[in-house]
């Protein structure tokens, strides 16, 4: 699952300009995404 948040880090961090996100806000954007997959409580598949 790591793997995949870095690959998406990398992806946001070369389409920064495109979409317009500060480092910042990609970082937040990990930390939420990353706090969703530690919680284990929601079923992604179904």
């Amino acid at each position: 699952m790591m793997n995949a948040i870095g690959r998406l880090r990398d992806a946001l961090a070369h389409s920064q300009l495109r979409l317009g996100f500060s480092w910042e806000e990609i970082d937040r954007i990990l930390l939420f995404i990353r706090r969703i997959i530690d919680a284990g409580d929601i079923d992604f598949v179904k």
